[in-house]
């Protein structure tokens, strides 16, 4: 294995990506999204983004980053800073004003993976679940 991504595809290049891995991208979320694979195609990673509009609230264009995951074998080599780094230019490109990120409260390595890029709590969110 090696410690670099060899490509970091998004959804307009999904074309040449196998479809089976397409179907289970496209099933997640429809959206942005970006996949690391590696020389081989192995998939080591992916980020799902979905841009919203803030009717009353300034900056009003949101990105959303809602999945971010890297296979725990790939982890702490820069694979997740090379996806970070790739999805922030990505939703910019798309008149993006601000970022913010969904994850379990609970999630340390989460918490800390943001924080490193300038992310800051800003709201609560509050669930219940029913059976």
């Amino acid at each position: 294995m090696r410690n670099s991504i060899h490509y970091l595809r998004s959804a307009a290049t999904l074309q040449s990506t196998p479809r089976s891995t397409w179907r289970s991208v496209h099933q997640i979320r429809r959206g942005n999204f970006l996949i690391a694979e590696t020389d081989a195609g192995e998939v080591v990673g992916i980020v799902v983004a979905e841009i919203r509009t803030r009717l009353f609230y300034e900056p009003s264009i949101e990105g959303v980053i809602t999945d971010f995951y890297v296979m725990p074998e790939w982890r702490r080599k820069g694979v997740g800073k090379q996806m970070m780094d790739k999805a922030i230019a990505l939703l910019k490109s798309r008149g993006v004003q601000l970022i913010s990120a969904e994850f379990p409260a609970q999630n340390q390595i989460a918490v800390n993976f943001y924080k490193k890029y300038g992310f800051r709590p800003l709201t609560n969110i509050y669930v219940k679940e029913f059976q």
